[in-house]
């Protein structure tokens, strides 16, 4: 499974890699500048948080992302994910689809700008998450900060270690290879196929 996950994994880095490796403030990154390419992210063929932003409202999303009084740095310069939850939040109120919280977006758009330090909140990475740490698989996060520090648990023990040894030789790119970057992305796939997401 480790295998497949590294497979996986590299296959998204290079589809993605202008928005993982973008050298330049992050309100400019193409995720957030380019309307087109936060579209086809949001879709459900991709990352599906389309769902979660209320319709009509996608552009002041994104630039109420890209605005400095927003300061998204401060998202993520804050990797245990507190901010993440707070600013979520903030925008939850005004973005957010009748009853959805934006903590998908959000990470998601995080783990994007920032790989090395975040990972997705997503369903089958929560339960994949659960079942590494053997936990019911429907136990409950209280928040994004205690997910993403279940998930540092499991990339420094044991899983990590694998995880790492698996990656060697089959890193996308130069800069995919250093301070985990790829081995967050590559362990997010894995705890989704443990929660039992197929491709």
């Amino acid at each position: 499974m480790l295998r497949s996950a590294v497979e996986d994994a590299a296959c998204d880095w290079r589809d993605w890699q202008n928005v993982y490796e973008f050298d330049g403030p992050c309100s400019d990154n193409p995720l957030l500048s380019d309307r087109e390419l936060f579209d086809k992210f949001a879709s459900p063929a991709a990352y599906g948080v389309g769902r979660t932003i209320r319709a009509g409202t996608r552009d002041e999303f994104l630039k109420r992302l890209r605005a400095s009084q927003f300061e998204l740095t401060k998202i993520l310069s804050d990797e245990t994910g507190r901010t993440l939850d707070e600013r979520e939040k903030e925008l939850r109120k005004e973005f957010g689809a009748a009853g959805r919280s934006l903590i998908s977006a959000l990470s998601k758009i995080a783990t994007f700008l920032a790989p090395h330090s975040f990972s997705p909140w997503d369903r089958f990475a929560r339960r994949g998450t659960n079942k590494e740490l053997r936990r019911r698989e429907s136990s409950k996060f209280n928040s994004y900060a205690q997910y993403l520090t279940c998930v540092n648990q499991l990339l420094t023990g044991c899983l990590g270690g694998k995880l790492k040894d698996a990656c060697v030789g089959a890193y996308p790119s130069p800069f995919a290879s250093e301070h985990d970057r790829f081995h967050r992305r590559v362990l997010d796939v894995y705890l989704m196929m443990q929660g039992g997401w197929k491709k």
